[in-house]
């Protein structure tokens, strides 16, 4: 169902992707992942091994007589009825006969330790298997390569998690030095980035610069990469001193074509115009005006044009928006898949006043443009928009057959002529009516217009 015009911009569709699916972050991302590997974990008892060991190089062809199992829980394996023991230094024992089975490996023992990498265990393991507890003294006592490989596990990634709430201003400062070298690339770790988030979150705006300094050149390729995307975004969502914001606009500038037509980076370049004054990005601003006949008709890129007016109070902003679409062909932006949405943000967030030639030459192809799928809409905000003139005119075009006939029974239309009939009074409703019932109409209009015509 079409949105109405109360809640199209109304409902932050354009800060929340409404133009595309992104990679939402979330702290549980990876929780969800391994619940759903454990509902297929026991199809089949005879490949059981296979599922857990698979990235282990585990021989497993002679482990098809397992038979039987109990239900596997996610941080332990005591629950595994053919397991003989889980024992205190974090090692699995397989008991006999499972233990023969394995001919070269007679007798494993899987050690997960403090600096696990991603080759032992890998990230995408079903196993989850409890690990010494890892302290607040002993995380700061780790080497930076250490805390490094640490970080980057999901066992990891998650004790650490755990350990900074509690940590106070210099154990953070401490642990913040350690990081630093590498931050950029547990930013964009597949575990990492959680952590990068949560270390964030409690960071002083201090350390915020520290960072921010730290990401220099890659603060780009950050954007745009799947994981690290995410703590960038939300380390622009958390600053808000003046030197932060000046550092993100350096990194940001000369580089808006880049963001802009990337899924991921338009998503940061959109957090820092919303979590900005204008005053504040006046380059930014004057530099996404140069770059509008490249970005209005770009995916990602017609989206920073909408935030950009949606989030503007400068009127120079819209005006210069509005006379580059009247000035170049206004009838191909108003039924592009993507500039439409633009001259849509222009008509319902600018002044109207600078949309006065663009309203004219879609009220002079009303009929042909609210019959199609990009335009119709642009159609029915000029209608909305319109002087009473304006409408009185349209209203006697209307009432021709063809042109009535025509909105009709296009899907399209339909919402056009709603549109219109809002702004006709009574008497001009009646007119509509009668013209309906005289085109034997009245059984293909939708229930939408049969109530407003009778109002």
């Amino acid at each position: 169902m079409k949105e109405s015009d109360e809640n199209f911009f109304n409902q932050d569709y354009f800060n929340n992707d409404y133009f595309h699916e992104d990679d939402k972050d979330s702290s549980n991302q990876d929780e969800l992942n391994d619940n759903l590997n454990n509902q297929n974990t026991y199809q089949n008892n005879n490949n059981i091994f296979q599922n857990y060991f698979n990235q282990n190089n585990i021989n497993t062809n002679s482990l098809n007589s397992f038979n039987s199992f109990n239900s596997y829980n996610s941080t332990n394996f005591n629950s595994f009825s053919n397991f003989s023991r889980y024992n205190s230094t974090n090692s699995i024992r397989l008991n006999q006969p499972y233990q023969n089975s394995f001919q070269n490996n007679n007798n494993i023992n899987l050690n997960i330790n403090h600096n696990i990498n991603n080759t032992k265990f890998g990230s995408d393991s079903n196993i989850k298997v409890n690990i010494n507890r890892m302290t607040k003294n002993k995380l700061l006592e780790m080497t930076p390569e250490k805390i490094y490989d640490y970080l980057r596990t999901q066992k990891g990634s998650r004790q650490a998690q755990n350990i900074i709430n509690k940590m106070n201003e210099n154990e953070v400062e401490i642990l913040l030095t350690k990081i630093i070298p590498n931050l950029s690339q547990i930013m964009s770790d597949k575990y990492g980035n959680y952590f990068s988030k949560k270390l964030i979150q409690i960071c002083l705006p201090s350390q915020r610069i520290k960072i921010l300094k730290n990401l220099g050149e890659d603060f780009i390729n950050i954007s745009k990469d799947s994981h690290g995307t995410h703590p960038l975004q939300f380390l622009i969502e958390t600053i808000n001193m003046p030197e932060e914001k000046n550092l993100v606009l350096s990194y940001i500038i000369n580089n808006e074509y880049e963001l802009a037509v990337e899924q991921k980076g338009t998503n940061v370049l959109k957090k820092f115009i919303i979590g900005t004054k204008g005053e504040e990005r006046t380059e930014l601003n004057n530099n996404l005006i140069k770059l509008i006949d490249k970005l209005i008709i770009n995916q990602y890129g017609s989206i920073i044009f909408i935030i950009l007016i949606k989030n503007t109070n400068n009127k120079d902003i819209y005006k210069q928006i509005s006379q580059y679409i009247s000035n170049n062909k206004p009838l191909y932006y108003v039924q592009h898949p993507y500039s439409n949405y633009v001259v849509q943000a222009l008509l319902h967030f600018s002044d109207l006043e600078f949309c006065e030639d663009i309203i004219k030459a879609v009220l002079n192809n009303y009929l042909i443009l609210s019959l199609k799928k990009n335009s119709n809409k642009v159609v029915e905000y000029c209608i909305k928009s319109a002087k009473s003139s304006t409408v009185k005119k349209i209203f006697n075009d209307v009432l021709d057959k063809n042109n009535l006939e025509s909105l009709i029974n296009n899907c399209y239309g339909n919402f056009v002529l709603e549109k219109l009939i809002m702004k006709l009074n009574r008497d001009e409703k009646n007119i509509i009516n009668n013209k309906i019932e005289e085109l034997g109409l009245k059984g293909k209009i939708s229930n939408s217009i049969k109530s407003l015509l009778e109002k």
